[in-house]
């Protein structure tokens, strides 16, 4: 046996050796890879969840301000100022809302908007319909999705636990 042929038979055999190592080298980064994209995924769940929890509690805030609002709008010898100056802060809370709120979550966007389209339209004195009472309505229509989106994202996290 010269040189040659025995360096090509010890090559052979590291090759067949390596191989499987290769491979198996391969799907230890895969599955690790794996877990991190179910990581990442659990971490963007638990983030988008938080922000919806946050903007409950402000759309909340935003509703207790409509009712009162409503109550001094009824209201003999009424304050207009004190109407402005809530209906301002509601429309903070709305906007802060549609800024803070998940991409996903483009139905709850748009109802945000309409009660946002309705305060500026009580704000403007159009009274030739009850804008706080549909402000109060898509608010409450909002607070819906927002639980319902809730709920959705707890079973994304029971389902996640459940396949680790």
């Amino acid at each position: 046996m010269d040189a040659f042929n025995c360096i090509s038979l010890i090559a052979s055999i590291c090759s067949i050796i390596g191989l499987p190592l290769a491979i198996g080298q391969i799907l230890i980064i895969k599955s690790r890879v794996e877990a991190s994209e179910e990581g990442i995924k659990k971490i963007l769940n638990l983030k988008d969840r938080e922000k919806l929890e946050h903007i409950l509690n402000t759309l909340s805030g935003a509703q207790d301000l409509v009712r009162e609002m409503q109550k001094l709008e009824r209201e003999p010898g009424k304050s207009t100022k004190a109407l402005a100056e809530r209906s301002t802060e509601v429309l903070k809370k709305l906007d802060h809302s549609i800024f803070e709120l998940p991409v996903s979550e483009s139905e709850i966007e748009a109802t945000l908007k309409s009660c946002s389209k309705e305060i500026q339209l009580f704000q403007k004195k159009d009274v030739q319909a009850d804008h706080l009472t549909e402000a109060s309505d898509y608010l409450y229509s909002s607070i819906g999705q927002i639980k319902q989106a809730l709920a959705k994202h707890e079973e994304k996290e029971i389902t996640m636990a459940s396949h680790s």
